[in-house]
């Protein structure tokens, strides 16, 4: 995801350095989410851009993976992001869907795919952290 600055234009809303920032991030099927990105993890530079930081931009991809569809087959990329966005170590999310630890790094690396079961025990564990709600936490397990 590509989106580390931002441009302020004379019709953008003000943002005072030391106040969280406000965002929208933009998703699939013309939806959109609302966000307030801690002032820690945001600056300006000395063109007067925003600049997000890499914890802000992690933890952007992570919301976006969780709010957008699990893919037929997802890739590495995707599962590695959405065990970081639920808060799960490989061994955690391998306990919970019926893996082994070793699966998980597998399907991480991309030496191997999930099965269809595996997928929808995925599926319906990220509705489940969707439901519950998750911390804002920037470093991944």
């Amino acid at each position: 995801m590509n989106m580390t600055t931002a441009t302020f234009t004379d019709s953008s809303p003000k943002w005072t350095p030391g106040e969280d920032f406000p965002y929208v991030m933009r998703l699939t099927n013309q939806r959109a989410i609302a966000l307030m990105i801690p002032k820690a993890w945001v600056l300006l530079d000395k063109t007067g851009e925003v600049c997000l930081r890499p914890p802000a931009v992690r933890w952007l991809d992570r919301l976006r993976t969780l709010f957008s569809g699990l893919p037929q087959t997802p890739t590495p990329g995707f599962i590695r992001t959405l065990r970081q966005a639920m808060n799960l170590t490989q061994d955690q999310l391998a306990h919970r869907i019926g893996v082994n630890k070793i699966t998980v790094s597998r399907w991480e690396r991309g030496t191997m795919k999930p099965n269809p079961n595996a997928i929808q025990a995925i599926a319906k564990l990220r509705a489940q952290a969707l439901r519950r709600g998750l911390p804002v936490d920037a470093e991944p397990r």
